[in-house]
C-alpha cells in the first residue's frame, strides 16, 4: 500500500517491487543470523522443500501476473486484505483469554 499510495505505482508494479524489498530484507536477516550464529536447527529435507516451493511459487506467480488485469489484481488484493483482517480479529479474540 505504501508503494501504491506514496510512490504512485500501479498495483502490479508495487507488488513486484514489494517482493524485491522482502527479498533484500530476508537476505539481510539471514546474513545477520549467520554472523551471530543464531541459525536454528532444521532438517535439510524441509529446506529443500521450501526452496522448491519458493521457486515454483515465483514462477507460477510471474506467469499468473502476466495473464491477469490490473483490476483483477486490485480485487484480489482487497479480498486478501479482508481475509487477513478477519484472521487478525479471530486471533485477537482467541489469544486475549
Amino acid at each position: 500500500m505504501v508503494l501504491f499510495y506514496f510512490f504512485s505505482m500501479t498495483t502490479k508494479v508495487a507488488a513486484e517491487n514489494s517482493l524485491y524489498i522482502i527479498l533484500f530484507s530476508q537476505a539481510a536477516s539471514l546474513l545477520s543470523s549467520v554472523v551471530t550464529r543464531s541459525v536454528p536447527e532444521f532438517e535439510p529435507v524441509m529446506l529443500a522443500f521450501m526452496v522448491i516451493g519458493g521457486i515454483s511459487g515465483g514462477i507460477a506467480g510471474r506467469a499468473l501476473n502476466k495473464k491477469i488485469s490490473e483490476r483483477t489484481v486490485d480485487k484480489l488484493f482487497i479480498g486478501l486484505m479482508v481475509v487477513i483482517i478477519f484472521i487478525n480479529i479471530y486471533n485477537t479474540f482467541l489469544y486475549m483469554k
